[in-house]
């Protein structure tokens, strides 16, 4: 009994040094450069359209530096909660407006720069920790399941990237969690409260994510099993919590069904025919992804390297998770697995017959399924902590050996790609820094987001050029030579003006490298 005790509070120590380990790793990378989504959440939150950005930073007259750029996407500016809104509506309708409107708020108490704004993030992602914790004690009445959860939680790489992304991630798996763990309790006491507190949740979480309405169904189908036929109150008062969260959310569907066209557009790049083979082998890595990503330390070359550096443990790792759901299904209640199962199969489930039948790739885009994955280190640390804890010593050996092997390749991953993203954000300010030594230097680029990532970085004196889609090379030109200083582009700054640049017989292209040699930019000119 003794040695039992010890052996769970060395499991406890790890996983909270892990969680420790995992959050810190997330805090060094709070000032790294913007992600473009960021961006695109910078741009949205300040209430400006793109046209506006366009119209800003696209005259060849009076060409701005980055500090305006700056200034016009700031929360404090004469754009109002509204207009963020409005922002939205126009250019993102795919979009739900919750999490801008609250990071519009939030940057207008707390600040504005990049690592105040994702302290947001984080924040929400700290609350969803707590209600992972939580929800594992009113699943399996088990703390260490919830330490297990947290702790692959805060190291998974499926994760790792959304704990302190700006974006809506981090809130909608908390108010999914969240919503969760109020309907089991709402189903348990009928409390009107509860009730109307998961009617609000769930309106929220329409508000700021488009596929909540995958775990709103997966609710229903728990209710419907579970409750069908046995609690009429609790299924009425579901149902009125559900049509009152449903009919809150109407005004945005007129604006997704007025918008069509535009989201359509925004969302063309999730086109793709893929066949089966390759999509059920995206499958597989995306599942592996629970536990390590082998491609972030190392890039394998060759058919052997890939075989077994990345296919054979992308079946491993599957083998483990259909394993857990089996072990789930066999070790718990009816009432159990199916909550588990309906949140991950309503997610997974229909993107992947939406990309087998209707040629996208949305199953293999991992940000659009994060509930399932919630779901999957459920089930794996409801797996693990009984491993550990539970039948004879040898098999509690093995299964330790195991937690130790998925931490610490965990790990590894997570330390290998903060080193990466570190890297990469000083080669992003070595680079500006350099460009902005000389007077009059100016940035041209067509996409919007580029340029706002460009600006937390660049020195006052930079300025930036918004060149207009589908750009031709005689404007180019023109801007080129009006200009007294030096005119660059940056690598993938742009698409269709990156072409246009390749394409031009009558441009010179002198490349501009980093310390380390890499390509990072070149200075344009005009052939004589």
């Amino acid at each position: 009994m003794l040695n039992q005790n010890i052996r769970v509070s060395i499991i406890n120590f790890i996983l909270i040094l892990t969680v420790i380990f995992g959050l810190s790793l997330n805090l060094l990378e709070a000032n790294k450069y913007l992600h473009l989504d960021e961006a695109a959440s910078l741009v949205a939150t300040s209430g400006y359209t793109l046209n506006e950005i366009q119209q800003n930073f696209s005259d060849k007259e009076n060409i701005q530096n980055y500090s305006a750029l700056g200034s016009l996407i700031s929360a404090r500016n004469d754009k109002s909660i509204a207009d963020t809104t409005v922002s939205l509506y126009q250019d993102d309708p795919h979009l739900t407006p919750a999490y801008f409107v609250l990071n519009r708020l939030w940057m207008q108490l707390v600040g504005e720069s990049i690592p105040v704004v994702r302290f947001l993030s984080f924040l929400f992602s700290l609350a969803t920790l707590a209600s992972l914790y939580y929800l594992c004690l009113e699943v399996f009445r088990s703390r260490i399941t919830g330490l297990f959860s947290i702790a692959f939680f805060c190291i998974s790489p499926v994760f790792w990237e959304f704990i302190m992304f700006a974006r809506f991630y981090s809130l909608q798996m908390f108010l999914a969690l969240t919503s969760t763990l109020i309907l089991l309790k709402s189903l348990k006491t009928c409390s009107r409260t509860l009730w109307v507190a998961y009617a609000f949740l769930l309106s929220l979480s329409f508000y700021t994510y488009l596929f909540s309405a995958f775990t709103a169904v997966g609710h229903l189908l728990y209710v419907s099993v579970n409750y069908g036929s046995q609690l009429k109150k609790q299924l009425k008062f579901f149902l009125l919590s559900l049509i009152a969260a449903s009919v809150s959310f109407a005004p945005w569907i007129f604006v997704l069904l007025g918008q069509k066209s535009v989201s359509e557009d925004k969302t063309n790049w999730l086109t793709l025919n893929q066949s089966l083979l390759t999509q059920v082998l995206s499958w597989l890595h995306n599942f592996s992804l629970t536990f390590f990503e082998v491609t972030h330390a190392y890039k394998p070359k060759g058919i052997l390297e890939k075989l077994v550096l990345v296919k054979i443990p992308d079946l491993l790792a599957f083998s483990l998770i259909a394993y857990a759901f089996c072990f789930l299904v066999g070790t718990t209640n009816k009432k159990t697995w199916s909550l588990i199962i309906s949140l991950v199969a309503l997610t997974i489930f229909p993107l992947m017959l939406l990309d087998i039948y209707g040629g996208t790739i949305l199953s293999v885009v991992i940000r659009y399924f994060l509930v399932s994955y919630l779901g999957i280190v459920l089930t794996i640390s409801h797996l693990l902590s009984r491993g550990c804890t539970q039948g004879s010593i040898k098999l509690q050996r093995l299964w330790s050996a195991v937690v130790v092997i998925l931490l610490v390749s965990s790990a590894f991953t997570k330390s290998s790609a903060t080193l990466e993203e570190l890297k990469v954000s000083s080669l992003w300010q070595e680079t500006v820094s350099t460009l902005s030594q000389t007077p009059g230097s100016i940035i041209v680029g067509d996409n919007a987001y580029y340029h706002v990532r460009v600006s937390h970085l660049a020195q006052l004196s930079l300025g930036a050029f918004l060149v207009p889609q589908s750009p031709s090379i005689e404007s180019l030109e023109q801007l080129i030579v009006s200009q007294t200083g030096p005119v660059y582009h940056l690598v993938g700054t742009g698409t269709e003006l990156e072409d246009v640049i390749e394409n031009s017989t009558r441009l010179t292209r002198i490349p501009i490298y980093s310390e380390s040699g890499k390509l990072v930019g070149k200075q344009l000119t005009v052939n004589p």
